[in-house]
């Protein structure tokens, strides 16, 4: 198995293929910053098969639950499947090689998430460095041009 590949992780090329399948065309990766500044990191895939997201969760950890959707009757349910943090970034290093569509969001990613200098549980009373916050805020703001619909 791949140095930094979580234990459970898929673990053949052929599945890390497949997983970043998935993420490509069904998957989103999102970044976003959280009261005091903090950084949020979650990889989702979002799909209407239960069978895939049994797979991920059996075999890339995680969990899945049911989306509840307000559309008609004829529309199959919606499952949302989400990891976040280390996990996230551990399953993005892993099929980073496989990405074609995500590739570009997937490295921002993991790299804001490795210099993303977690507050300590002493400190977080204090105000975050305005600098970390700048810098957290700029990964947030390009995942959100990588990530913006339309022209």
């Amino acid at each position: 198995m791949d140095e930094g590949i979580v234990d459970y992780m898929v673990d053949t090329n052929t599945e890390k293929a497949y997983l970043a399948g998935v993420v490509d065309g069904e998957g989103s990766i999102c970044l976003a910053l959280k009261k005091a500044g903090n950084l949020s990191f979650r990889l989702q895939i979002a799909n209407t098969d239960l069978r895939l997201m049994d797979w991920l969760t059996t075999y890339v950890g995680g969990h899945s639950y049911r989306v509840e959707r307000k559309y008609a009757s004829r529309h199959k349910p919606c499952y949302q499947w989400m990891v976040s943090g280390d996990e996230a970034s551990a399953i993005l290093v892993a099929i980073l090689p496989y990405l074609h569509l995500k590739a570009e969001q997937a490295g921002l990613a993991i790299r804001a998430w490795d210099v993303r200098q977690p507050t300590p549980i002493s400190d977080r009373r204090q105000p975050t460095n305005p600098g970390i916050l700048e810098m957290r805020g700029e990964h947030v703001e390009q995942m959100h041009a990588l990530n913006r619909k339309g022209p």
